[in-house]
């Protein structure tokens, strides 16, 4: 040690800025020790199973989705009896099969991305008097390119609660295109056991305004890509009046499958995953934009290296959306981490080195007393009196 800085480790300022750094660091370090960030099972916190957005409050965003279709295939609805769905596009365009179609019937569809909507009309076919099914309708929605998922997707709601009448969801994706795919189709003709017709066709109609053009259409599928950055609708009500789809006004809807269905859950990969979930607050009127300066009012992201966070049962209410995330992952709950006190972990794990740790802690801090304030001398010892 030179000779300049023992000269100025003797003056005390020096020590008790020194010790003083020493000091604030260790406190710091015992502080994130206290409360340090640790990736758990998303079931142990009771936040994921399911999430609940409510209606006009809260979104769902899903990062960098992965799914276990080759073809990409973000979910799949299978249309019933008494059903109508319609779907609301803010952006997209027509894909090449629509196109050509509509083309070949003498429309004028634009090429460009305009608003589309989809709008089922039931057409009844008689056919001598037999009751025949009614239309229904058959959707997938997937990446536009099988091998570039989009970079984020969201799930909100945000028009009035459905009550007994409808359910409803909207969908926006952002860093890539989703294509969904409609196919209306009607019961077909079979024979019954006694040789008569057990089913007749209503038939379908459809109404699809893309732009400035509207067609109707029957039984043909039509296609529309969402655009980076846009907004779609979903509204699904029943064809007949006191016939519900949902188990009354506070009913629950699960319209979809998930990825592509699982033919055997041995080894197979679940259907929709994602590296990271997040809930953010929706500004009034903001159209579905998240507040920018609020923080996450729950989130939770993978671990590197680990398996992604798995999603299931997308469920619709009148006034809520719910989706099951499972999983081990880092967790914020109102921008606070989910952490761990490791000393309380360290006690519980092992009495005698909590003990031993205070006893370092101690030995520490005396060890700072005495370089800032040095040792007490002891006074030399006095010689007895003389009696």
């Amino acid at each position: 040690m030179s000779s300049d800085l023992k000269s100025y480790l003797r003056k005390r300022w020096v020590r008790a800025l020194l010790g003083g750094a020493v000091f604030v660091a260790v406190i710091y370090v015992q502080y994130r020790l206290a409360d340090w960030p640790v990736a758990v099972d998303l079931a142990e916190t009771g936040k994921f199973s399911p999430i609940t957005l409510r209606l006009g409050q809260e979104e769902l965003l899903i990062e960098r989705p992965v799914v276990n279709s080759p073809e990409g295939v973000l979910l799949a609805h299978t249309g019933e009896p008494n059903e109508i769905v319609d779907i609301r596009f803010d952006n997209a365009r027509l894909d090449p099969d629509t196109l050509e179609m509509l083309t070949d019937l003498g429309s004028n569809p634009p090429s460009a991305p305009a608003a589309i909507k989809f709008s089922p009309r039931e057409l009844n076919v008689p056919n001598a008097g037999v009751g025949g099914d009614p239309c229904r309708t058959f959707v997938t929605a997937g990446w536009a390119k099988p091998d570039s998922p989009p970079a984020e997707l969201k799930f909100f709601q945000l028009e009035t609660p459905g009550l007994d009448r409808f359910r409803h969801l909207e969908m926006q994706v952002t860093g890539g295109e989703l294509l969904v795919q409609i196919l209306p189709k009607s019961g077909e003709s079979d024979e019954g056991d006694d040789g008569g017709d057990a089913k007749v066709a209503t038939g379908c109609r459809n109404l699809l305004r893309a732009g400035d053009m509207e067609e109707t259409l029957g039984e043909v599928g039509v296609g529309a890509i969402a655009a980076d950055g846009s907004a779609f609708r979903w509204h699904f009500r029943p064809r007949m009046r006191g016939v519900y789809l949902w188990s009354g006004a506070d009913g629950l809807f699960q319209p979809f499958i998930l990825g592509q269905p699982q033919v055997s859950a041995a080894n197979a990969p679940p259907p929709l995953q994602a590296r990271a979930v997040r809930v953010r607050s929706l500004e009034a009127g903001s159209g579905g934009a998240a507040a920018s300066t609020q923080p996450d009012l729950l989130s939770a992201q993978s671990v590197d290296g680990a398996p992604l966070l798995s999603l299931s049962a997308l469920k619709v209410g009148s006034d809520q959306l719910q989706i099951n995330v499972t999983g081990n992952g880092w967790v914020r709950i109102n921008g606070v981490d989910r952490s761990v006190n490791l000393f309380e972990r360290l006690n519980d794990l092992s009495p005698l080195g909590a003990l031993l740790f205070a006893a370092l802690n101690g030995a520490l801090f005396e060890g700072l007393r005495r370089f800032v304030f040095g040792t007490p001398k002891t006074p030399d010892p006095q010689p007895p009196a003389d009696t």
